[in-house]
C-alpha cells in the first residue's frame, strides 16, 4: 500500500486532516493535499514506490525553492508516513453484503454436504459361516470400511446337543448288552422321560 491508496483519486480528506493534526494550518493543508493529488494522477501506472519518490522530490524542490520549510516538508513527510502506515495496517474491506450472504450460505451448504457424505453408507455385506460367525462389512461414500464380526449360538451348524432320543436309545442299547431286564430299561426310560436321570459323554 502507498500514498495512492490515500490521495486522489481517493478523498483528500484523510490527508488534510492528518496534516492539520501534525501541525499545518488549513489552508496550507489543503494546497499540499492538492499538490500531492496532481502528482499521483500524472503518476498513475508507476509502482507505489515510484510514486512516493516523486512526491519525495516535489516536497524537496519545494524546500529548496522556498516554497516550503524543512519543518513543513517534515511534516508532510511523517503525515504521508502515518497515512501509509494506517493502510497496510487496516484490514481488507468487507465483500458486498449479497455476495457474502452467497458465499457464506454456500459455504456452509457445501460443508454440510460433505459432513453428510463423509458418513453416508454405500454399501452392506454379510456373510454368516456355518459355525455361526457373522461378518459385517460397511462402505463409506469417503471410501472408508468398518467390518464387525459377531457369534449368534443359534446359527452355530456345527454345535451339536445330544437329544434325548439318542441319549436314551443309548442307554438302552447299552442296558441290553448287559443282559439288563425289561423292568430295568422300563424304570429307566421312566427316570429320563421326567427328567431324573441326566447322561453326560
Amino acid at each position: 500500500m502507498s500514498i495512492s491508496s490515500i490521495a486522489p483519486p481517493s478523498p483528500q480528506s484523510y490527508l488534510i486532516s492528518e496534516l492539520q493534526d501534525n501541525g499545518l494550518s488549513s489552508e496550507q493543508a489543503k494546497n499540499t493535499a492538492s499538490e500531492i493529488g496532481s502528482i499521483v494522477e500524472s503518476s498513475q501506472g508507476q509502482s507505489p514506490i515510484a510514486v512516493r519518490e516523486s512526491i519525495n522530490a516535489e516536497i524537496a524542490s519545494d524546500v529548496a525553492s522556498g516554497e516550503l520549510t524543512q519543518e513543513e516538508a517534515d511534516i508532510i513527510t511523517a503525515s504521508l508516513d502515518e497515512l501509509e502506515e494506517q493502510a497496510q495496517s487496516a484490514p481488507p474491506p468487507p465483500p458486498p453484503s449479497g455476495g457474502a450472504s452467497k458465499g457464506s450460505s454456500g459455504g456452509g451448504a457445501g460443508g454440510g454436504e460433505s459432513s453428510s457424505s463423509s458418513t453416508e453408507v454405500v454399501d452392506v455385506e454379510t456373510s454368516t459361516t456355518e459355525s455361526g460367525w457373522t461378518t459385517k462389512t460397511t462402505t463409506y461414500s469417503d471410501d472408508t470400511e468398518t467390518t464387525t464380526v459377531t457369534y449368534d449360538a443359534s446359527k452355530d451348524k456345527t454345535k451339536t446337543e445330544p437329544s434325548e432320543t439318542s441319549s436314551l436309545g443309548a442307554i438302552q442299547s447299552l442296558l441290553k448288552e448287559n443282559d439288563a431286564t425289561d423292568a430295568t430299561l422300563n424304570y429307566v426310560t421312566d427316570l429320563m422321560s421326567k427328567g431324573r436321570l441326566n447322561v453326560f459323554a
